[in-house]
This record gives C-alpha cells, sequence and structure tokens, in this order.
C-alpha cells in the first residue's frame, strides 16, 4: 500500500447541470488526472480543511491523499474520495472567475487584474500603461462593490490590486472573469529597498521617516513584520502574524495557483514581462496609443525608473540579507518558482499572439 496524491479537475458547470459528481471523480481517480507536479501538491492531506480565503482553487483541483492499492483503487476507496473530494470543492474560493493560463487570452471579454506586490514593478507598469491612454483602476473594493462590479469593469482596461483574493471576491465572476498578471521580485531584494524607500517616501501612506534611525540589521531583526508577503496574501492570512502561521500546505497551493492562473513577470527582466503582459492583453501598436514610443520611453537605454531611490548594495553573505532570507523561506521559494514558470511561460506567451492573430484574421 502507497500513498498518492491525486489531483481532479471537478467541472463545476457540468455539475450544475445534472451530473453526478461522485462518479465524475471515480472516473477521474481512475484516470489519474492532475498536474505534472504531483510531488508539489502530495503534502496537501484530504483531512486539512483549507484556509478560508485561500484563491488556490476551488472548482479545479483538490487534492487527496488515500491510502491506494498498487494496483488499482478499490470501489469502497473510490466512493470515499470522491465523496471526500465533493466536499472539499465547496470549500474553497470560486477561480471560475479567474481564467486559467491554459485559455487563450480575449481581451474583447476580459478585465487584466494585476497583482501588484510592493516595490516589485508595478508602479512602471501603472505608468507604461497611463502613458498608452488606457484607464487603469487601483482597487480598493469592499463587499460593497458587489452589486456596482460590472459598472466598475467597464469604466477600466485593467484593475491593479495589492490583494487579488479581494478584488476576484468583489468585482469578478463565473461570466465575467479575471485574467491575472503578476510581477515578482526577490523577496530579501524587496524587503531590503522597501527599508530604504520608505525612509524617504513622504508622500507614501506607509511613510516610516524613523527607520533612518536603524541600520538594515537592527530593522531586519526588530522592526520588520512584513514576511513571506506573496503567500499570506494569497492565502488569506495577512494578518495572521509571522512566519509559524504559514504551513507547507500554503506554500503548495500557492504554486499552484500560480502556475494554474496567473502570467508571471519578473522585476528582473520588466521589459519582457511587459511584452507578453501586452500580448495577453491584446496591446499593440495598432491597439494602444504611443505604443511603441511608451515602451520605449519606460524600458530604454535612458530610462527613468519609476517609484525608485537608489540605495548601498547590500551583501548576500552578510548577517542582514541572511536574517531576511531566514524570515521568508517561503515566499523565496514560490520567487524561485516563479522564475521557472517565467521560462515555461515563453512558449505559452508566443502561442497566444500566433492563436489571437488568427482568431482576428477568421
Amino acid at each position: 500500500v502507497v500513498v498518492l496524491a491525486v489531483c481532479v479537475t471537478v467541472n463545476l458547470i457540468q455539475l450544475r447541470s445534472g451530473d453526478d459528481a461522485s462518479s465524475r471523480v471515480r472516473l477521474m481517480l481512475r484516470l489519474r488526472e492532475g498536474p505534472s507536479e504531483e510531488q508539489l501538491l502530495s503534502h496537501i492531506a484530504a483531512e486539512d480543511e483549507p484556509s478560508e480565503g485561500t484563491i488556490a482553487t476551488k472548482s479545479h483541483s483538490v487534492v487527496v491523499s488515500p491510502l491506494l492499492e498498487s494496483d488499482g483503487v478499490s470501489p469502497e476507496e473510490e466512493e470515499e474520495s470522491a465523496a471526500k473530494i465533493v466536499q472539499l470543492t465547496k470549500n474553497w474560493l470560486d477561480v471560475r472567475s479567474m481564467k486559467s493560463v491554459t485559455r487563450i487570452p480575449n481581451p474583447s471579454t476580459e478585465t487584466p487584474l494585476i497583482w501588484h506586490i510592493p516595490k516589485s514593478g508595478g508602479s512602471t507598469l501603472k505608468s507604461l500603461y497611463q502613458c498608452m491612454s488606457k484607464r487603469v483602476m487601483i482597487d480598493r473594493s469592499s463587499s460593497d462593490d458587489k452589486i456596482r462590479a460590472a459598472d466598475i469593469r467597464s469604466r477600466t482596461d485593467m484593475i491593479f490590486s495589492s490583494s487579488p483574493r479581494t478584488a476576484v471576491v468583489n468585482l469578478f465572476d463565473h461570466k465575467h472573469e479575471a485574467r491575472a498578471l503578476v510581477v515578482f521580485r526577490h523577496p530579501v531584494d524587496r524587503l531590503i529597498s522597501k527599508f530604504y524607500y520608505l525612509q524617504i517616501a513622504k508622500w507614501e501612506k506607509s511613510y516610516s521617516p524613523e527607520w533612518n534611525d536603524y541600520t538594515l540589521l537592527e530593522w531586519a531583526t526588530n522592526v520588520n513584520i512584513d514576511n513571506n508577503h506573496a503567500i499570506k496574501r494569497l492565502a488569506g492570512k495577512r494578518h495572521m502574524g509571522r512566519f509559524k502561521d504559514l504551513t507547507d500546505d500554503d506554500l503548495a497551493r500557492a504554486k499552484y495557483t500560480i502556475r494554474e492562473y496567473f502570467i508571471v513577470g519578473l522585476l528582473g527582466d520588466i521589459k519582457e514581462s511587459a511584452e507578453r503582459f501586452n500580448v495577453v492583453m491584446g496591446f499593440n501598436d495598432n491597439t494602444a496609443k504611443r505604443y511603441s514610443w511608451c515602451m520605449d520611453s519606460h524600458f530604454g537605454n535612458f530610462t527613468r525608473k519609476v517609484n525608485s531611490n537608489s540605495h548601498p548594495n547590500v551583501d548576500k553573505d552578510g548577517e542582514a540579507w541572511q536574517i531576511l532570507a531566514a524570515q521568508n523561506t517561503y515566499d523565496i521559494e514560490l520567487y524561485e518558482y516563479a522564475v521557472m514558470l517565467f521560462g515555461e511561460q515563453k512558449e505559452r506567451i508566443e502561442q497566444y499572439g500566433r492563436d489571437m492573430q488568427m482568431a482576428q484574421e477568421q
């Protein structure tokens, strides 16, 4: 007897139209449907309740870890696993309101949702698209906005949000889907930039001039609480304290969510990231004003970086760097995973472009 993790895709649209959920799940268990990285998801045990508010998945993937015979699945185990899966799908955020990366973009029916991780290139992208005369909305939505979500979407070309979980809940549904995009930066670099930036950024609500009294080492040791920012946002654990509140399950769900639902960019390759985002959103010389000029002015050789500040180089072998790294092990692993996805998505984005071109010509 061995423990196997089986990721099962449950199409809720078909289920709601009258299919037998248990039968469909049992069939998928036999077929062993699942992502290519079962080892990544294997530690999400079936008996663990999903974290409330996680945007990992409700309708697309649930992982169970039944005891399976090496030569097959017994009918009793199939029945038990199927029942467990159907129950678990009810507890996850409905990501049918987010477009899977496997689906070809359709800019005429999608609203881009750009997850703005602080100090990771979000301000540059906002400036870029405002340069192209695109309508950029900064998400500050609440539950009250659900009733006017259609009006909000109709008045913008894209939504930037520091909390994609909140935006998805309040502004989208399965009939009005979000195309999710995100730019990642190494978590330690992001925190170092934040430390120096907020010492001088009087225009920011989080302006912190008192940080001038600390060295980076002192700040990392005694002041900083913004650790594992990305995964806490995805898992809905923003206000739940420090590192100890996260689990390996949160990391696994975050990886799955990023892989299945986000077009990934990297600050270290921000020009190519923007070019990929432009393909997904359908922006080019024909659809965006001053497209080439705006791209060149933001990413050319003499570009002035937006909302950035110079600061001393920090030795990666130094104590301050190492402390920040130790505090952010989950986010670092997610970042390294995002780097891998960035490489893998290159071919997908190129195929998007070809498919979208063919669709326009038909």
